[in-house]
């Protein structure tokens, strides 16, 4: 994952708990990036980096957390208004063509672009 591809509003993992993407800010010249804070055990509000956290895989499961609905009996198609996602062996393919995302940010990004609209999590 490079810190380029992240949006604010972005679901990434960070010890195994799902956050969101709160500020984007270049540090230096090489891409390092801050992305916001994160609130420990214990209150305390810790600064993450793009090294910090990890990209979820897209899944089924997180398809139906962003609010896709299940086509078929299969459970191998999905959609959300204008975006109809089919699982394939090489992964989940948009519209049939050959847009492949891997990771909840890529498809929160594809989304947005095509609808204006955030993708937003039922938990």
């Amino acid at each position: 994952m490079e810190a380029k591809e992240l949006r604010i509003g972005n679901l990434l993992q960070y010890c195994n708990q799902t956050v969101h993407v709160m500020c984007i800010q270049t540090l230096s010249d090489k891409y390092d990036v801050e992305l916001g804070y994160y609130v420990d055990s214990v209150g305390f509000q810790r600064k993450l980096s793009d090294k910090d956290v990890k990209p979820i895989p897209l899944t089924e499961d997180w398809l139906v957390k962003l609010g896709f609905k299940k086509w078929n009996s299969k459970g191998t198609t999905y959609s959300k208004g204008v975006l109809i996602l089919h699982l394939r062996k090489r992964g989940w393919v948009v519209n049939k063509r050959f847009l492949e995302p891997k990771y909840v940010h890529q498809l929160q990004n594809l989304y947005f672009a095509l609808t204006n609209i955030e993708l937003e999590i039922n938990l």
